[in-house]
């Protein structure tokens, strides 16, 4: 079970980060042609896009996985409901487009949301198809499927972009990425609807996944708030500053959570029966994901400066200390989501639901306090809510399976010490070259030595499982291409 849930992640966390190296190395383009503004425009058609997409799943992905016996009644139902959810909200955003062009005062909204709006409706063919191939652990699939889209719809952005469509390329490569997705989940999966749909075996499912999807909607409509009011309130520039710092930092932070989240649960709901196991693999996940959130979120910080300058260039200067900020309230997603993965795996969806309602309560507030001193003091809300959120998330968690706060989160404590100390003394070096380039180097070269010696010198245990996990990986390689030597930890 510890190699299949390695090679899973593995394949899992390689294939969001190469997606998004790819999309990096795209954004990074884009970025250079196209101005902060037109990165705002679409970031503003996208807070609804993204809040109703939710109602393309429903939550019965999720169900589909954590049950154990599924038919072909409920996929089928499943498929066919998700179209009809699907295809009404496109047609809905077809016919209130102009209104919420009016909202944000930028009637160029209408159209834009009018084709994105396209995007819901591809997205509705493939909630099964992805629910199968991660329930069957096919994450190899996933990862190609992902890689393949963001590389050919970020080359057609660029291209366009290039060739002065301005904002166009933006819409065009989202919507791109999602049509290639479908088609190959369609390509390779060995699952295509019956004419099939029973009420009663939506029922089943929707007994587990009706807590799942209104905790969905909550962190949806959460997660998007910050762009609505800064949309509102500010510019079009001023969400395309914020919008280009929160997608680097979602770059590691949420997209690590996502690799986590969707590995972990779907083999701890294979032995949700033993709850000891369950609880042992959940706190190795933790340490792991200490080791390495930590450690890059320490680093993004200190090389904020150089990183953004060097990519974006200098008129991207103004989204350094947002970036900062984001870092240092990003590592609730990570450990978020390795606690929440036992709870979620358990059954106990009404939990779930629970904490959810709680973490969105004490954001709100967060939200609500913070605006009152701009956008500074929102991004410090953040933090503080983030720590917040983890230790709500831990209450539940425990609460659940018998286990206390503080078995999660003493083993996470001594990672945290490091990264910071480390940050600390990185950050106060004297930089005077004038390439960032070398700044970032240097930087880079410095937090990694003193992170890495440091850990290695506290023999933390999550030093031994990542490197013991990754030679595993190495010799997993070399059994399949025979080109890596066998290593031993």
């Amino acid at each position: 079970m510890a190699g299949k849930l390695v090679n899973s992640f593995a394949w899992d966390f390689v294939g969001k980060i190469g997606s998004q190296v790819a999309s990096a190395i795209i954004g990074i383009i884009l970025a250079r042609i196209l101005t902060p503004s037109e990165f705002g425009l679409i970031g503003m058609a996208m807070v609804f896009i993204s809040i109703t997409g939710i109602f393309t799943n429903l939550g019965l992905s999720s169900a589909l996985i954590q049950r154990t016996d599924p038919n072909e009644e409920h996929y089928s139902s499943s498929f066919y409901l998700n179209i009809g959810s699907s295809l009404f909200l496109t047609l809905l955003f077809i016919f209130i487009a102009p209104l919420i062009a009016r909202f944000f005062k930028n009637e160029a909204l209408t159209d834009i949301i009018r084709v994105l709006s396209l995007s819901l409706l591809v997205s509705g063919f493939t909630v099964v198809q992805e629910a199968r191939l991660r329930k069957k652990m096919r994450f190899d699939l996933l990862t190609k499927a992902r890689i393949i889209s963001t590389v050919t719809s970020g080359i057609v952005g660029v291209v366009m972009a290039f060739t002065g469509f301005g904002v166009w390329s933006l819409v065009s490569q989202t919507l791109l990425g999602r049509m290639i997705t479908t088609g190959y989940y369609w390509i390779v999966s060995d699952w295509k609807p019956k004419l099939l749909f029973r009420l009663k075996a939506l029922k089943e499912l929707w007994s587990y996944s009706f807590n799942l999807f209104i905790s969905s909607i909550i962190d949806t409509i959460y997660s998007q708030l910050d762009s609505l009011i800064i949309a509102k309130i500010f510019s079009a520039r001023e969400l395309g500053l914020y919008s280009r710092a929160k997608t680097m930092n979602r770059f590691v932070i949420k997209y690590s959570s996502e690799s986590i989240g969707s590995v972990t649960f779907p083999v701890m709901s294979e032995i949700k029966d033993d709850r000891q196991r369950m609880i042992g693999f959940g706190i190795s996940a933790e340490k792991l994901v200490a080791f390495a959130v930590f450690a890059l979120l320490g680093w993004l910080f200190v090389a904020a400066g150089p990183l953004i300058l060097t990519l974006y260039g200098p008129k991207w200067e103004q989204s350094v200390h947002i970036f900062r900020l984001l870092c240092l309230s990003g590592f609730a997603y990570p450990i978020s989501a390795a606690t929440l993965s036992m709870l979620k795996a358990s059954g106990d969806s009404r939990s779930f639901l629970k904490v959810e309602i709680w973490k969105k309560i004490v954001g709100l507030t967060g939200l609500s306090i913070g605006f009152a001193f701009g956008l500074e003091g929102y991004l410090f809300s953040l933090v503080i809510t983030g720590i917040i959120s983890v230790l709500l998330n831990m209450f539940y968690t425990g609460k659940s399976l018998g286990i206390t706060v503080r078995h999660q989160l003493l083993p996470l404590l001594p990672y945290l010490f490091i990264a910071v100390t480390t940050s600390f003394i990185v950050d106060i070096l004297p930089l005077k070259f004038s390439l960032n380039f070398l700044n970032l180097i240097i930087v880079t070269i410095s937090f990694f030595v003193l992170y890495l010696g440091s850990n290695y010198l506290l023999k933390t245990e999550g030093t031994t499982l990542f490197f013991r996990q990754a030679l595993s990986l190495l010799n997993q390689l070399k059994a399949k291409f025979g080109t890596f030597k066998n290593f031993k930890l």
